[in-house]
């Protein structure tokens, strides 16, 4: 028979997002840093072998060589979450500062995300009940769409690559663990990664969770760090450790958050903004200290592009003209009815691509922006919260 008990539901999921202080190192979560994830995060990391080429009279494959973990491939999505108070960052703010580069807070006024060169990394965590936990380590975001309509609220879809992807299940102690090894339960090793976060029984390091650094399979102990205050006795549960869930601000609606082209109000049946970013991986390198391959990143080019789509009025036929004449235009897409629990995505120089009429009845007009930044740079896209 299944165990019910020992299932995880998505339902029971809760998220937090950070950013790091060095790329690959952990952030250390705190309630904080509480994020509202639409479903389970899509974290693949792969493991990657290399074929013997040893030949050995016969048609036999020999053995294969199991080589340097690759990068992870992460997409996550949430909502836009504005904090309620102006001047206060809102709970996808992290993300944004990782997609954009540079995070600008105006006391008692706004907070504004605008691009940079150099983009930090972030580490996520997530918690499914208490039989699965994971964290993503060394995440660097390579796309961050924005998107609204009538319907639903706005919402923030991010992917990228990562370091390391590290997951802990739940198992409990045996006799004669001590403050540092833990001695659990049949196969409970196998349970836990190197770099992972756990509590033993009620013990949590003062709400900072203990870092496992090591595990042995055979023996099915782990080791964590700082030590215990005092050896657990058995049947102790050791499991992931996140903070407490609180969900900070309330979700932006997208029935407030029009489209303007220069001031003038355009109505849309949907919108989107996409921020692309090209991602150098530093990752062909040998690396003695773990088995991650990935040991840092370089930031490239940038591209910021908009779509919405609305009804084909005769008058739109002048998209069609300002595609031609290569006419800039801004784009504001966003809004908000409340003080700070506004957000307003501002791209000042768009170029509409050519449309292409689609449908039957009525007929609809996609159209689609290319952003451009001015002569300075890195001003092509501007979010602000206020």
């Amino acid at each position: 028979m299944i165990d019910t008990s020992k299932l995880s539901l998505d339902r029971e999921l809760s998220g937090f997002l950070a950013l790091e202080t060095g790329f690959g190192t952990l952030a250390g979560f705190t309630s904080a840093h509480s994020i509202g994830l639409l479903g389970l995060p899509k974290a693949s990391q792969p493991e990657s072998f290399s074929d013997s080429e040893e030949k050995r009279a016969t048609a036999s494959l020999p053995q294969r060589f199991r080589d340097m973990t690759p990068a992870g491939s992460v997409s996550f999505s949430l909502y836009a979450r504005p904090s309620g108070a102006l001047g206060t960052p809102p709970a996808e703010a992290p993300l944004l500062k990782a997609a954009t580069g540079i995070e600008t807070i105006n006391a008692g006024a706004s907070v504004v995300y605008t691009p940079s060169i150099q983009v930090p990394s972030l580490s996520l965590a997530y918690g499914v009940g208490a039989n699965l936990t994971q964290w993503i380590a060394g995440l660097v975001i390579e796309e961050l769409k924005m998107s609204g309509g009538p319907k639903g609220a706005v919402r923030l879809e991010a992917s990228g690559k990562c370091r390391a992807v590290l997951s802990a299940g739940q198992s409990e102690t045996v006799a004669d663990s001590t403050t540092t090894v833990l001695n659990l339960a049949a196969g409970g090793a196998k349970l836990f990664d190197v770099g992972a976060r756990v509590q033993v029984g009620a013990e949590n390091n003062a709400g900072a969770g203990y870092a496992v650094t090591a595990y042995d399979e055979n023996a099915d102990t782990i080791t964590v760090n700082p030590a215990l205050p005092l050896a657990p006795a058995a049947a102790a549960v050791v499991k992931g450790w996140l903070p407490t869930h609180s969900l900070p601000g309330q979700v932006l609606t997208g029935r407030v958050c029009p489209v303007l082209i220069d001031g003038v109000e355009l109505p849309v049946t949907e919108w989107s903004v996409s921020l692309s970013r090209s991602i150098k991986l530093l990752d062909n390198v040998v690396n003695t200290v773990d088995s991650y391959a990935l040991q840092g990143y370089v930031a490239d080019l940038r591209t910021v592009k908009a779509s919405c789509k609305v009804f084909f009025e005769g008058k739109h036929l002048a998209f069609f003209r300002q595609a031609k004449n290569q006419a800039r235009a801004a784009l504001t897409l966003g809004g908000g009815a409340v003080a700070g629990q506004k957000m307003l995505v501002n791209l000042a120089r768009c170029e509409v691509n050519t449309p292409e009429l689609s449908g039957t009845a009525p007929l609809e007009l996609p159209l689609e922006f290319a952003a451009f930044a001015s002569a300075a740079g890195e001003d092509e896209i501007i979010c602000t919260y206020q």
